[in-house]
Order: structure tokens, then C-alpha cells, then sequence
């Protein structure tokens, strides 16, 4: 995935909303809630990367000094709500396989 601010020909346009909820000023890090409106693979890491806000532990889009700081070698990425706007009156969630 590459991010551009500026539209290029074959590029999907994304959208992600971010709010502040936490700052920790000694660590340098921050806990964020994130709002995406466009979903396309990898967005939260690669957006939030590409603003200068890498998420620890992300191997591919964060910073491995960083990464090392922290001893982490997995993503620090949680979730914790889901919110579904369904398209079809069926309401229903198709699960791929």
C-alpha cells in the first residue's frame, strides 16, 4: 500500500478519523480512537505510519526502533467497538472463507 496527498490515477481514496485519548509525553506515545470511512487493507497502520503516529510493534508500517524500545513484536492495535452500516435490508454479515 502507498498513500499520497496527492490523487493519482489508480489510487483509492482513503478516509480515517482519529481523536487523541491518551498522551503520554515521557514514552512518546498516545492510545487513539480511530474512525475509518473508507475501508481499504492495512488503513489504520498505513494512515496512521504515513501521519507520523506508527503503531508499536507493526512490523511492516512501523519503526523498529521503536518496536525494539518497547520489546514488541507484535501490533499494539485493539479494538474495542464494531460498528456494521448495512447496505442490504437483509442485515446480515456474509463471512467470506
Amino acid at each position: 500500500m502507498y498513500i499520497s496527498d496527492i490523487k493519482k490515477t489508480g489510487y483509492l481514496e482513503i478516509v480515517t478519523e482519529y481523536n487523541v485519548l491518551e498522551k503520554n509525553f515521557k514514552d512518546n506515545t498516545s492510545v487513539l480512537d480511530v474512525n475509518l470511512h473508507t475501508g481499504r487493507t492495512h488503513q489504520i497502520r498505513a494512515h496512521l505510519a504515513y501521519k507520523g503516529f506508527p503503531i508499536i510493534g507493526d512490523g511492516k508500517y512501523g519503526k523498529n526502533e521503536i518496536n525494539k524500545k518497547f520489546g514488541k513484536k507484535i501490533q499494539e492495535l485493539k479494538s474495542y467497538k464494531l460498528i456494521f452500516k448495512f447496505t442490504t435490508p437483509s442485515r446480515k454479515i456474509k463471512l467470506l472463507k
